[in-house]
C-alpha cells in the first residue's frame, strides 16, 4: 500500500504545490516509510492505516483546511507520530502513540529500528515527530521549511493563543468573510457569522489521552454539523475555533437555534463560548466584525 492509496480524499482536494522535499524526493520518502512500517507490530500497523483512511475521508470535505494541510504534509513526508505544539501545548495529533508522549521531550532512538524521533522549532510553534530513520534528515528539512510556516500562521489566526499577533495572520480569512458578505447582500439578504470557540483540549489530554484528543476535534465538528441548515456553511480554522457562516437569519435567531447545543464526547461536556455578527448593509468594517467575532 502506498501513500496515495491510503489518501481517498486525493481526488477531492488539491494539494498545494509541493516544496522541494515532497517533490524531488518523494520515492526516497515513500521508500523509508514503507521499510520502517514493515518493522511496526501488526497490530500498530493496522491502527496507523486505518487511522489515515479514516483521516482522509473525513477531509475529504474541506471543511478543515487547516488539519487537512498539516495531515497531508506529514502523510507525504512519512512521518509514522507527530505533534505540533504552540506555546508548548499540543494543538495537532498525527499517527499513532508509537512513543509514549510523556516522553517527546526526548528526541533520539525511537521505541523500533530504523526509526528515530526529531524535533524542529520555530518561535512559538514545534514539531516533533516519530520518523523513518533513512529520510529522518528529508523530513527534518520539509518540517522546518514548509511545514512550520503554514501551522504558525494557522495558530495565530486563534485569538484565544496569540492575541497581540492576530490581524497580520487572518488577512485570508478576512478575504474570504468579505467575499461571502458581498454575495449575501448582492442578493438583499444578511448574512450571520458565528464563531463556537472552545477552550483548550489540552485539559482532557489527562483524563482520555492525547491519542484520542482527535476523536474530541472530530466530535465538535460533527456536532456542530448537525445543528446546521442547508443554507449554511462551516469552516474549521483550528481544533477550538470554528466558523458558520448563515445567509438569511440574523443574531437573534443564530443564538436561538444554536443556544441549546452541547458538547458531550467521551463523558466529558466540554466549555465553549459562541460569538455572533450579522451584515446587512455595505457600510460596516471587516476589523469590527473580526474584533466581535473574537478572532
Amino acid at each position: 500500500m502506498t501513500m496515495e492509496q491510503m489518501n481517498p480524499s486525493s481526488k477531492e482536494l488539491i494539494f498545494p504545490d509541493p516544496g522541494s522535499v515532497l517533490s524531488e524526493r518523494q520515492s526516497q520518502l515513500e521508500l523509508a516509510w514503507k521499510k520502517a512500517m514493515r518493522l511496526l507490530p501488526l497490530s500498530e500497523r493496522k491502527d496507523y492505516l486505518e487511522l489515515m483512511q479514516s483521516t482522509a475521508g473525513r477531509l475529504s470535505n474541506e471543511a478543515a483546511p487547516g488539519e487537512w494541510l498539516f495531515f497531508q504534509h506529514m502523510l507525504r513526508s512519512g512521518c509514522l507520530q507527530a505533534m505540533i505544539l504552540h506555546h508548548r501545548k499540543p494543538v495537532y495529533y498525527f499517527g499513532i502513540p508509537i512513543k509514549a508522549w510523556k516522553y517527546w521531550d526526548e528526541p533520539g532512538p525511537a521505541p523500533y529500528e530504523e526509526m528515530e524521533s526529531i524535533r524542529v522549532n520555530r518561535k512559538e510553534v514545534s514539531i516533533q515527530a516519530v520518523v523513518p530513520s533513512k529520510s529522518s534528515h528529508l523530513i527534518r528539512h520539509m518540517l522546518a521549511g514548509e511545514l512550520l510556516p503554514i501551522a504558525t500562521r494557522i495558530l495565530r489566526a486563534d485569538t484565544g493563543r496569540n492575541p497581540e499577533n492576530w490581524i497580520d495572520s487572518v488577512q485570508d480569512l478576512s478575504s474570504y468573510l468579505s467575499s461571502r458578505i458581498r454575495r449575501a447582500l448582492e442578493k438583499s439578504e444578511p448574512v450571520t457569522i458565528s464563531h463556537f470557540l472552545f477552550q483548550d483540549l489540552t485539559r482532557y489530554i489527562d483524563e482520555v489521552g492525547e491519542y484520542w484528543t482527535l476523536e474530541i476535534i472530530q466530535e465538535i465538528q460533527k456536532t456542530i454539523k448537525s445543528n446546521l441548515k442547508k443554507r449554511d456553511t462551516m469552516v474549521s480554522l483550528t481544533p477550538v475555533s470554528h466558523l458558520v457562516l448563515s445567509s438569511g437569519p440574523r443574531e437573534e435567531q443564530i443564538l436561538e437555534r444554536f443556544h441549546h447545543i452541547y458538547f458531550e464526547i467521551r463523558s466529558l461536556i466540554l466549555d465553549y463560548s459562541i460569538y455572533t455578527a450579522t451584515v446587512d448593509s455595505p457600510d460596516y468594517r471587516i476589523t469590527d466584525i473580526l474584533e466581535k467575532l473574537k478572532l
